[in-house]
């Protein structure tokens, strides 16, 4: 039987049995259509998981700290000479302390805005762009000065469309002066990146529950011997709490691989799941 002759009988088949060619195309149709359909989603979740830790840098570290009490503690001076004294590895520092606050501007009020205390390596780091003013400075952190840089959401709640430079907000209660304003990022809705204020960690320390600073974001010059980086911080804090379990150090690029393989992971299950649509279709 030729090529013709069994074109002939496929279409006779087709015309007699409607029905189940009707039922067969459905099923790998659906089947086809849940593969695309998940891949792209696993795909575009994939990217954007990994965009959004490449804005923070691929060179960031993060150092989480623990603690086990007593005197063993790792102070801001550390990290600083920890830094310094290797300039092949390590660039730049910022503590970070955070803290959920209420913010009050005569009538108006917030209570869902974030408070982060950080140095004035923090916007270098973070890629942090400003509409107006400027960010916290060196001399904020020294002498504990009460400004704050706002984000466009808690401007606008709070001053409307009035020029928030040079004018105060009560932050549970103290009064700091607003000198710098961020660039718009996230639609300016609650709860967003645009619902923050950023402060020096000096005075942030006061706006948390514990008062510690917990948290340091560090730079490396090289991605490409992030694993001597990080084990350079790490012998670093072992040194202090003589123990792995006081401190967490974590390299974005690591994160990134994580989310990667296990996007990777849940993605082959799904395509899995949905291929058994393609095996009832044939």
């Amino acid at each position: 039987m030729n090529f013709k002759q069994s074109f002939t009988l496929a279409l006779k088949s087709l015309k007699t049995s409607k029905m189940r060619a009707f039922l067969t195309m459905l099923g790998i149709i659906i089947g086809v259509a849940s593969v695309i359909v998940l891949i792209s989603l696993m795909n575009g979740l994939s990217s954007d998981m990994t965009s959004k830790f490449e804005s923070m840098g691929t060179n960031t570290i993060t150092v989480n700290l623990v603690g086990r009490g007593g005197n063993r503690a790792v102070k801001v001076d550390d990290i600083e000479k920890l830094v310094k004294e290797n300039p092949a590895y390590l660039s730049e520092y910022s503590p970070l302390v955070t803290a959920s606050v209420t913010v009050k501007s005569g009538t108006e009020s917030i209570d869902t805005t974030k408070v982060k205390g950080v140095n004035e390596n923090y916007q270098e780091m973070q890629h942090i762009e400003l509409d107006q003013g400027r960010f916290v400075q060196y001399i904020d952190t020294v002498r504990r000065q009460k400004i704050c840089v706002a984000g466009s959401y808690v401007v606008k709640q709070l001053f409307g469309k009035t020029n928030p430079i040079g004018q105060t907000i009560k932050i549970n209660g103290s009064e700091y002066t607003i000198v710098g304003l961020l660039t718009e990022t996230a639609d300016s809705v609650e709860s967003s990146d645009d619902d923050v204020i950023y402060v020096p960690y000096s005075v942030a320390t006061r706006l948390s529950f514990n008062g510690n600073i917990s948290s340091y974001y560090i730079t490396a010059v090289n991605t490409d011997n992030m694993d001597v980086t990080v084990a350079l911080i790490e012998n670093a804090l072992y040194k202090i709490y003589g123990s792995e379990d006081a401190y967490r150090v974590t390299s974005m690029t690591s994160m990134i691989e994580q989310v990667n393989e296990m996007t990777g992971s849940i993605a082959a299950v799904l395509v899995g799941i949905a291929g058994i649509s393609l095996v009832v279709g044939g």
